[in-house]
């Protein structure tokens, strides 16, 4: 392996961002989604001065502060989100005999966890306009083994939560909202992460608001689970002074120690915790988060606006009752009339226009080698792999200029205009 290849294949998400030998873009993609200024700089040099950088009361107060803004009554912050999923699936207790019914339609780390804990993950279809996951679908999909819903705001649209709440709650079912896509996003003026059992949220460097590339949050309104996630985010450390007097070991060497370790919801835990100065810029970045959001929002609508005259192009749905954050602007392509495929809109939009794209919505889940040696085959969703098939990003994050945008509109319309006329 050559070492650029070699390079390439370590740096995997960030290589995908480098343009194409001889191209120059107008208008790129970014891998940081949000902005960055005086503020996060100095939060995280007074982070660095305290004693605790792990941890501590800027975790404690950022923590505090989401719980707040998302409307829950416990948030913990994590290392990443994937972490949070994880903690969330080991909080359900889930065994081999349970099934999850979950999306096709996201990154990967939405349903790795279940497999990890060894229960069934069962693929539900997905609405074709907001690409979430159907309720009429997912209600198919229930079995008297059926354990738990996993589902995900994709894009930043929430999903259609009333009618899977009454799923939930008929089947006496546990519900996980994967937010890591949707901070900020909300249905029917409610804020998501707040619906279910257990909420998740990304802080990656492409998310909507990031702490220094990565973090992660879980909230939850169960007290049941509240009581035991710090020691499932820490190695299953329990202090003895959260004992209650009849747990302590009769041992005086022992409890002359400041902790003794358990196994929370018989698992092993990991450690997860977020850093004090992740924290701090976290605290930061919730503060202006109403105002990235908007930027991004504006700048869809303004989109959304020019590129819905054009018959080939369906840009981004935003349902009434929801308040969409637009992580991602995902459009689809129809060239059927005049034989161009996506592959051909995309290498224009590249190549010849100068815009970068990005693939659209995920490739389900269940097409990837992991589900796949597991006998899951292609056809098991056929809408999610149709709006796979047909979906390209487009740039979308808080920075793009007015020129941005009107050389993106200008450039989809000459796209489109010349595989009409080649």
């Amino acid at each position: 392996m050559s070492k650029e290849q070699s390079g390439s294949s370590r740096s995997g998400f960030r290589a995908a961002y480098r343009p194409p030998e001889g191209v120059s873009y107008k208008v790129k993609n970014s891998y940081f989604g949000s902005e960055y200024d005086e503020e996060e700089y100095q939060a995280v040099l007074e982070a660095m001065q305290q004693e605790w950088l792990t941890n501590g009361p800027q975790t404690a107060a950022f923590e505090e502060e989401f719980a707040a803004y998302t409307g829950t009554q416990y948030a913990f912050a994590t290392s990443n989100c994937t972490a949070a999923l994880h903690i969330g699936t080991d909080l359900m207790r889930l065994n081999p005999e349970d099934e999850v019914i979950t999306t096709p339609i996201t990154f990967i780390a939405t349903s790795q966890p279940i497999l990890a804990r060894g229960a069934k993950v069962v693929f539900a279809d997905v609405n074709a306009r907001t690409f979430n996951i159907d309720p009429a679908s997912i209600a198919e999909q229930i079995t008297d083994r059926t354990r738990a819903i996993f589902l995900v705001h994709d894009g930043g649209h929430p999903c259609d939560m009333d009618p899977i709440m009454a799923l939930a709650h008929k089947h006496n079912l546990l519900v996980l909202e994967d937010a890591a896509r949707a901070v900020g996003a909300e249905y029917k003026g409610r804020k998501v992460g707040s619906f279910g059992d257990i909420g998740t949220f990304s802080f990656h460097s492409i998310k909507n608001m990031t702490t220094l590339g990565e973090g992660g949050m879980l909230t939850t309104n169960r007290d049941d689970y509240a009581s035991i996630t710090p020691m499932l985010r820490s190695m299953g450390v329990k202090y003895f002074f959260e004992f209650e007097e009849d747990e302590l070991p009769d041992d005086e060497t022992i409890r002359n120690f400041s902790f003794d370790v358990v196994e929370p919801a018989g698992v092993i835990p990991r450690n997860n915790r977020m850093n004090e100065s992740q924290a701090a810029v976290g605290r930061v970045q919730l503060r202006k988060l109403e105002s990235l959001n908007k930027r991004r929002r504006d700048a869809a609508h303004y989109l959304t606006e020019r590129l819905e005259e054009i018959d080939e192009i369906t840009p981004p749905y935003e349902d009434p009752d929801c308040k969409h954050v637009f992580h991602l602007y995902n459009i689809l392509f129809d060239g059927s009339k005049f034989g161009a495929t996506l592959p051909d809109f995309r290498h224009i939009l590249n190549h010849e226009e100068g815009i970068q794209t990005a693939p659209g919505c995920n490739m389900p889940n269940y097409l990837h080698q992991i589900y796949r040696v597991r006998g899951y085959q292609r056809g098991l969703c056929p809408i999610a792999e149709r709006v796979h098939e047909a979906s390209v990003g487009l740039p979308m994050y808080p920075r793009l200029t007015q020129d941005d945008l009107d050389t993106i509109v200008a450039a989809v319309k000459s796209a489109v205009y010349k595989l009409k006329h080649r």
